[in-house]
């Protein structure tokens, strides 16, 4: 059987061959037609090429690299991973259309409660006061669904080992990112005497306990690639994201991700059912760091200055705050994404609590709708964890899982593009890995085989 996704043929690279000539003559149009336009017709010529030549030599390549794609600032309002997920989404629809595949339209059980909860989402509408944070809401939460089936459904076409690997690549070129622009503005030593955390980590869209909380989300599956990568290069990708992430932690000073980062050390040591060396020196990197490496005193100081510490007793008094927003507006929400802006103590500041956001603007339903969410993937994930064949994988998950839920709690995490986004991608990776193992192996527990599913495509591998 043959992939969806075969290497480039002499009609793609024509196509390419004719595509850059051609922007190139749309540079120089703009150039005289709107000289102001410079800087965004250059930049559409270079992403526009670089991209279209990756995609045509290696397309599995391209799409396993989303979790990078997250780095890049907007540009006409949009990310770079928002492109890359709807072009999957429309070239697995159109795949599926054109052999009329019922995976295509067929949900699984949770992607209709996820979708539900869109809907839910979309519909305050009704009753909402801003328009354009609604419309936000809207964009990051139908992102969210878009993402999971993408996710769930390209693991038919590209090795979702490569899939997995674009995770610590994305925590690695994250790093870099941070580093690049610490180094920039001076240096570790520079940044702690004027206590530049937040700045020094601002890449636009996110900084500091932002990037620290991205950076938490992507560690469990970079030491699983690290431990149990198949190839070379994935191991190798899997180690750099451990120092990487535990020194970006450190520089950005953030309290919870140092304490995520402690977490998934001690998860390594004494739950992980990796070899025992590997465990150790992974958590003792880990912890090195921490302490030690570059940034260590500022991070250090977050835990003993009062002045640091008070930002506990403020989230309190947001948590506070919100149960107010929630009692006021029950049993159906203020709408969605309409706390930003709405008049009271809080303003436009995040309630840094999602359980708190979901409850006044979604209310009942839609709490209902998020926690059975939760259960059912929460069920996936331990059928995964009990299989012989995917203990690795269930344990990755079940970290990944814990450490969303916790940093949820206390941090603006989901209320972020980036973040929902890449939780979904990670979480439908490893489940369509899991569905994919149960179309060639023995079945997962609740994951077996469609008849559609048997007829599926190869996986693509790189």
């Amino acid at each position: 059987m043959s992939s969806a996704l075969p290497p480039p043929s002499s009609r793609r690279a024509t196509a390419l061959f004719w595509a850059i000539p051609a922007l190139a003559v749309l540079l120089v149009t703009l150039l005289v037609a709107a000289p102001s336009l410079v800087k965004i017709a250059t930049g559409m010529l270079m992403l526009v090429a670089v991209l279209g030549f990756v995609f045509t030599r290696w397309p599995a390549i391209t799409i396993a690299m989303m979790p990078v794609l997250i780095i890049p600032p907007q540009f006409a309002r949009v990310f770079a991973y928002e492109v890359l997920i709807f072009a999957c989404a429309v070239g697995l629809a159109l795949i599926g259309w054109r052999r009329r595949a019922q995976w295509v339209m067929r949900l699984d059980a949770i992607e209709i409660v996820l979708w539900l909860l869109v809907a839910w989402a979309t519909f305050t509408f009704f009753w909402c006061r801003d328009t354009w944070w609604w419309m936000f809401g809207v964009r990051k939460i139908a992102m969210c669904g878009l993402s999971l089936w993408v996710a769930l459904r390209m693991t038919r076409f590209v090795n979702p080992d490569l899939l997995l690997l674009g995770v610590p690549a994305g925590a690695c070129a994250l790093s870099i990112a941070i580093l690049a622009r610490v180094f920039m503005m001076g240096g570790v030593d520079v940044i702690a005497r004027h206590h530049m955390r937040a700045s020094s980590t601002d890449l636009g869209w996110g900084a500091a306990n932002y990037i620290a909380a991205l950076l938490s989300l992507m560690l469990p599956t970079g030491i699983h690639m690290a431990m149990t990568g198949r190839r070379k290069l994935y191991r190798i990708i899997g180690w750099a994201s451990i120092p990487l992430t535990a020194s970006v932690v450190t520089i950005a000073a953030s309290r919870g991700g140092a304490l995520l980062v402690v977490a998934v050390a001690l998860f390594a040591v004494f739950r992980s059912r990796i070899k025992p060396w590997m465990a150790v020196l992974s958590a003792t990197i880990m912890l090195s760091l921490l302490l030690t490496g570059p940034g260590a005193k500022l991070l250090l100081d977050r835990f003993t200055s009062v002045e640091d510490m008070s930002s506990v007793v403020v989230r309190l008094m947001y948590w506070r705050v919100a149960w107010v927003r929630v009692v006021d507006h029950w049993p159906l929400g203020m709408g969605l994404n309409q706390g930003y802006g709405y008049l009271d103590r809080l303003y436009t500041t995040d309630p840094h609590n999602y359980w708190f956001v979901l409850a006044s603007e979604l209310g009942a339903l839609g709490l209902i709708l998020w926690i059975t969410f939760l259960v059912m993937l929460w069920k996936w994930i331990s059928r995964i964890e009990k299989h012989p064949g995917s203990q690795t994988e269930g344990r990755a998950m079940q970290l990944t899982f814990g450490i969303a839920m916790l940093n949820l709690m206390f941090e603006p995490t989901f209320q972020g593009l980036q973040y929902s986004a890449l939780f979904y991608w990670i979480m439908g990776v490893y489940l369509g890995r899991a569905k994919l193992h149960a179309r060639t192996d023995a079945p997962v527990a609740g994951m077996d085989a469609t008849p559609a599913d048997r007829h599926a495509p190869e996986a693509f591998h790189a």
